[in-house]
């Protein structure tokens, strides 16, 4: 039916169609107009995710690709993500194809407004200490163990508070490494250097990085914690690049 409401209302060509979770969540996309950024290439869709279970919002995200590195790169919520709750009551088809024709029309007026979002990075040349002030915010390290508990609750609130540091440095590394030449892409202009680049060097090792099945990491980086970290790192980048 979700399919059925996107062809009558939205009229536009489903480029992909699938399904997270076991099925828990089906998920559709549409190309929305290409646009380059000071040379390099970003491709641009429309995702709109629909809940099977009943208990969840429906969701729609403006979510460019990079082709050079196939980076999907999430950006903040205000700027790319909308939310509407499917309540199963008489008139909620009618409801959700108006959304859905809704948020077609905002997602490409959105376009000019992200792409100017992407060149603003591009045009911002990183130092050393904006690239460690990126990925600090980006991959923030945990308030330190509080001291009132026993020693065998104290010993393992340490190992885990290290152990999460560990993992957030070792992240920082790994990011800063993509974004000094080992990322796909990293040396062309409009990344070399640049708040572009260092934003997607965190892109692509979200993207990339190991984790716990392909289909674990696949949702994560569109709406999981990858996703999340993403689009700290755009809002983190976007932030120095304006002042």
């Amino acid at each position: 039916e979700f399919c059925e409401i996107w062809d009558e209302h939205v009229a536009e060509p489903i480029e992909t169609i699938g399904a997270l979770q076991q099925g828990e969540t089906l998920f559709i996309s549409t190309k929305l107009p290409s646009f380059d950024v000071n040379g390099d290439q970003v491709d641009n869709y429309l995702v709109a995710a629909s809940p099977m279970t009943g208990g969840e919002a429906a969701e729609a995200r403006v979510t460019p690709v990079r082709p050079v590195c196939q980076n999907t790169l999430i950006l903040s919520a205000h700027m790319a993500t909308e939310t509407y709750r499917i309540v199963h009551v008489e008139g909620a088809k009618e409801r959700l194809a108006s959304w859905l024709s809704e948020i077609h029309d905002r997602a490409l007026e959105r376009t000019e407004a992200i792409k100017e979002a992407f060149s603003i990075l591009a045009a911002k040349q990183v130092s050393t200490y904006l690239e460690k002030k990126v990925l600090e915010r980006t991959y923030p390290l945990p308030a330190a163990p509080r001291l009132n508990a026993p020693a065998e609750v104290l010993t393992a609130r340490q190992d885990m508070f290290e152990y999460i540091c560990t993992g957030q440095r070792t992240r920082r590394s790994a990011a800063r490494e993509l974004f000094h030449g080992r990322g796909m892409g990293s040396d062309v202009p409009a990344a070399e250097g640049t708040a572009w680049g260092l934003y997607n060097a965190v892109v692509e090792l979200e993207d990339y990085r190991r984790g716990r099945g392909v289909e674990s990491i696949s949702r994560n980086a569109m709406y999981g914690s990858r996703a999340t970290i993403k689009a700290q790192a755009f809002e983190a980048c976007l932030e120095i690049s304006q002042n």
